[in-house]
């Protein structure tokens, strides 16, 4: 089966820009893919604190922190129980965007921790 088919090389080369960074720093996020998206997981409960949808041109990266956390990030479109494991969504549009991304994905690992 192939992974990530709606990504495009630009996109995958971001996720691995996004890979090779929080896999070299703590916390060391476990990193898993499917069909459509991926997942960064927490090693200590062992569950997903981000996921990656991307596409073409951009990636959704969708987190556990909150609307006020940060003006960038956006309400995801998302419904029921994603909706509340993944209440936000931050647009990842460019090669520049790639450290803020890292930058929301720790603070969603620091709050699922906290959990």
């Amino acid at each position: 089966m192939c992974k990530l088919i709606q990504s495009s090389a630009k996109t995958r080369e971001w996720i691995n820009n996004i890979k090779f960074i929080v896999s070299d720093r703590p916390p060391k996020l476990i990193y898993e893919e499917v069909e459509y998206w991926a997942i960064l997981k927490s090693r200590e409960k062992d569950r997903a604190v981000a996921q990656l949808n991307p596409t073409k041109t951009q990636i959704r990266l969708f987190t556990k922190l909150d609307m006020s956390f940060d003006s960038l990030l956006e309400e995801a479109p998302s419904s029921g129980n994603r909706k509340k494991e993944f209440p936000t969504m931050f647009l990842i549009t460019d090669e520049s965007s790639i450290d803020k991304a890292v930058s929301l994905i720790i603070a969603s690992y620091e709050k699922d921790l906290s959990q």
